[in-house]
Formats: structure tokens, sequence, C-alpha cells
């Protein structure tokens, strides 16, 4: 009997840029074309998010749930964070900070790893403003259909069977919501699965 083979379309692999112009309004064109191109997925630019999102139930006077339209943002942009190369040393490679809008990368950094670490604090910062939307949890499971949909159920399935590493490699603060995105960036840009998540965990993953 023939297996089926997943139908899912595949998204053109990118590459990390071989350079990167560290300049302020080289790291703004960087900046804003990784949000335009890779992250719209993470906020309500897509249609169907706003649709899916816009109703939520409240409970009314006598207990019973009622719609109510949400005012939603028309996009959960992190566009308005500041972006510094800053003397981290060798142990950090970035820094994200909602409070001030700021993200950090390390000046040690080679390019291609200063892309990865970027991509890595700007799942952060996406994370950070869909808290503060009370839509992390939510867009936890969007993000593994969408991610499915794009990769395929079968490998999508291994990354996330394989959890139990996953949670040999969590660290404080980075939840499945970040892990399903950046294993989508690992894809997209076909990098080693760990090399957005960082700090050796490629290693861990050789085999999934």
């Amino acid at each position: 009997m023939r297996r089926k083979h997943d139908a899912s379309p595949r998204p053109p692999r990118a590459s990390v840029p071989k350079s990167v112009d560290r300049s302020e309004p080289g790291l703004r064109i960087l900046f804003a074309r990784l949000e335009e191109k890779y992250f719209a997925d993470m906020t309500f630019r897509v249609a169907a998010l706003k649709n899916r999102y816009s109703t939520v139930l409240v409970e009314d006077d006598d207990g019973v749930l009622v719609p109510i339209e949400s005012d939603l943002p028309d996009a959960l942009s992190i566009l308005n964070y500041r972006l510094e190369i800053a003397d981290l040393g060798n142990a950090i490679h970035g820094m994200c900070n909602f409070d001030e809008r700021l993200i950090q990368i390390s000046a040690s950094l080679n390019d291609s790893d200063f892309v990865s670490s970027l991509l890595h604090e700007m799942i952060h910062a996406h994370e950070g403003t869909l808290e503060l939307a009370g839509l992390n949890y939510q867009f936890a499971f969007y993000l593994r259909d969408m991610v499915t949909k794009r990769h395929g159920a079968a490998r999508v399935s291994k990354l996330l069977s394989g959890t139990g590493h996953i949670d040999a490699l969590r660290a404080p603060g980075h939840s499945l919501l970040f892990w399903l995105k950046s294993f989508d960036l690992d894809l997209r840009f076909n990098l080693k699965l760990g090399d957005v998540a960082g700090y050796g965990r490629e290693e861990l993953l050789v085999g999934i």
C-alpha cells in the first residue's frame, strides 16, 4: 500500500544574510524585513487571525457566557522596539526587555549568529506583546497548526514528540510558543534545529 505524501505547501527556504550592516539604519532595515516576512503569523496582519480572536466570551450578571467583540490592535507589531548592539560578554547572545521595548544583541557574535540571536529575541518580543493582549496561550495552538501546515504533520509530530527533549532544553522564559516559532524559523532559514534557540541546544536536537 502506498503511503500518502503530506501535500501541505512548503515555504521557500531562505538563507541567513552572509553580512550584516550593523549601522543603526542597517539594523532597522534588517529588523523591519524580518518582522514583515517571518513574523506575520504572530501579529494581526493576517486577516484570519483577526477573525479568530476578535470575539471573546464574557460572563454576564446572570452567569451566562455572551460573545463580546474585543478591541484588538490592527497589528501586534514590535517595530516600536529599539535595537542596540551591546557588550554582553561571551555567555549572553541577546536580551529582550519588554518594559523598555529594547532588544540588545551581543557585539561579539559573527553575522550568522547575530541574525539567529536577533530572531530569538524577536520571538520573545512577540511573546511579551501577545501576553499583554492576553493571547499567548491561544496563539500557541494556532502556531502549532500553522507550523504543521508549513512543514508537514510528520515532521512537526517528530519535533513535538521530542519535547521530552524540550523539557530538558527549556529554560525559564522559553515556552511552547517560543519553541514552535524557533523551530519554524530554523526550518525556513535552513538552519540546524535549535540554532535560533541557541546556546548549544542544536547539539541536543541532532537526529530530530
